[in-house]
């Protein structure tokens, strides 16, 4: 049975991954999957520099849009996909591979995935979670400190010269589209729980 597509989209920093994972927790590991867009950023090598020579990862061509694409049809075969996680360009990461199964709802999350995006044809659903910027800001700070190792200054730069003008002129726009928009709660666990809720509403059993 083809499984239920749901696009979740935001600003970075809003908490489309902590919520989604919350949300499986939820409804139940055996009936969701979770592919981020995150696995598909090209090389190094192939993402845009900026004015200043800075790599802005930020950009919707920094995504293999076509993989991603390829990788969602995989699954909808009702075959088992197997991909590499994304190491954030460390050259030291090892190599982690990540498996996903057929399921019945299948959460796909990324910046670049409503109209007029390649994936947006494939989806039943479109959620967009909204968060203060100040407050994007701060996790955004936080997790790239601690997962990335990265230094505040250019932590604050890229929220100034990338991410940012991305929000406007990339992702406000899909908000327009969303069947669904969530307002970010200080509880992740609250916040899973109204995606729940209005999943229910829409007559989505678990």
């Amino acid at each position: 049975m083809k499984p239920i597509i749901i696009g979740i989209t935001g600003a970075s920093g809003s908490g489309k991954s902590s919520i989604l994972k919350a949300a499986r927790q939820i409804i139940g590991f055996n009936t969701v999957e979770i592919l981020s867009q995150d696995h598909y950023y090209k090389p190094i090598e192939q993402q845009t520099l900026d004015k200043d020579g800075m790599v802005n990862f930020d950009l919707p061509t920094g995504i293999n849009q076509k993989k991603y694409v390829h990788d969602v049809k995989h699954i909808l075969s009702e075959k088992t996909l197997k991909i590499p996680a994304y190491n954030y360009n460390n050259p030291n990461a090892k190599t982690k591979m990540l498996t996903f199964f057929p399921t019945k709802i299948l959460f796909l999350e990324g910046l670049f995935l409503f109209k007029p995006y390649l994936i947006n044809a494939y989806l039943d659903l479109k959620i967009f979670i909204e968060s203060p910027n100040e407050v994007n800001f701060k996790r955004r700070l936080k997790r790239d400190q601690i997962q990335r190792g990265q230094k505040v200054e250019q932590i604050e730069y890229q929220w100034k010269n990338h991410v940012l003008p991305t929000y406007h002129k990339y992702l406000l726009p899909q908000k327009e589209q969303a069947d669904f928009i969530l307002k970010n709660q200080e509880s992740k666990r609250k916040s899973a729980q109204i995606l729940v809720d209005f999943l229910q509403q829409k007559g989505i059993s678990f």
